[in-house]
């Protein structure tokens, strides 16, 4: 059986990759010009889309931690694995097939990023500092 020295570290590195993963949404600026050329929509619709992931990532953080406080990470980790990349398909989703209303779509879809990031995060965070004394 592995030491709780190896747990706590593999819980630092794998930890380290989720939240690179979570990263990717504030790579949004990079691509939202094709973005905003596909779906054909106006740049405060950009702006909109952009925003709704910080809002679904920062605003959604107590109750959030309040999940994880009643449920712990499990659940968080599994909202995260059904959020993240069904944000992601959906939002690609939304510049390959003709939609009614593509920025409100995809507006939502990168909510859910941000809900997803933000799972995420607060088991990434909670755990670093359970696993970690201050003297780390």
């Amino acid at each position: 059986m592995p030491s709780s020295q190896f747990w706590r570290y593999s819980t630092l590195i794998c930890g380290l990759a989720l939240m690179c993963i979570a990263g990717c949404m504030y790579s949004f600026r990079a691509y939202s010009g094709d973005f905003k050329g596909r779906l054909n929509i106006t740049l405060s619709d950009l702006l909109l889309i952009g925003s709704l992931s910080n809002v679904g990532t920062y605003l959604s953080a107590v109750p959030i931690g309040a999940i994880f406080d009643t449920f712990g990470p499990r659940v968080l980790l599994v909202a995260s694995v059904l959020l993240h990349p069904l944000g992601y398909v959906l939002a690609w989703a939304t510049t390959h097939y003709q939609l009614a209303a593509p920025a409100r779509t995809a507006a939502l879809m990168y909510l859910a990023i941000g809900l997803g990031n933000s799972c995420i995060l607060e088991c990434s965070v909670v755990l670093y500092t359970q696993n970690f004394s201050a003297k780390h």
